[in-house]
């Protein structure tokens, strides 16, 4: 893999979805974008103009979200760094312990009591 394929690979956040959006834009413009700028006539016109208004619009909400889900995504991992710290004890870690030995020796003991019933059930007519 080359240098540049890496580091487009480890980028994460938003600037990777603002390039992703940027692009877009640009395909969109280049292509489709055309389409709405061509001159129009009467009630065309007006929607055309509605529409241009609207999409600037919706670009800034689109954006604003992006921006908020990036805040939100660091107060969550913020949050969740702070809990494990609180959480991670020794006590906690034994008690841990202690219930998946019991779990284990449960399981074994169940799994000898399928064999004998197993073992059981062949040897009754």
């Amino acid at each position: 893999m080359r240098d540049s394929d890496r580091l487009i690979m480890e980028k994460s956040g938003f600037e990777s979805t603002q390039e992703s959006f940027d692009m877009w834009l640009r395909t969109y413009n280049a292509t489709m974008g055309r389409l709405v700028e061509m001159p129009a006539m009467g009630p065309t016109r007006e929607k055309s103009e509605k529409f241009m208004k609207g999409f600037s619009t919706f670009v800034n909400l689109y954006t604003a979200g992006m921006d908020a889900n990036s805040d939100f995504q660091s107060v969550f991992m913020e949050a969740m760094r702070r809990v494990h710290e609180k959480t991670a004890t020794d006590e906690i870690n034994k008690e841990l312990y202690y219930l998946k030995k019991t779990v284990k020796e449960l399981t074994s003991q169940i799994k000898e009591l399928k064999e004998k019933n197993r073992v059981l059930g062949e040897e009754m007519p």
